[in-house]
């Protein structure tokens, strides 16, 4: 999956395709979640990416892919 890169202290870049979000950590672990559309545009529109995804995103719970 294609990630562009992001702003953020503790994300490296972050993927959406087909209801998955791809999240590539700055220490070089991915992982995979499963999002609505809602929640990846709110995660796209946040001014904080990392607050976003810890309040919203992690939550979901997630599968470790790299």
């Amino acid at each position: 999956m294609h990630r562009d890169g992001v702003e953020s202290s503790h994300l490296k870049s972050v993927g959406h395709e087909g209801g998955v979000m791809e999240v590539e950590f700055k220490d070089g672990v991915i992982w995979r979640y499963q999002v609505t559309e809602e929640e990846w545009v709110g995660f796209r529109e946040a001014e904080s990416k990392g607050r976003y995804f810890q309040l919203y995103i992690r939550p979901l719970g997630g599968e470790k892919v790299g």
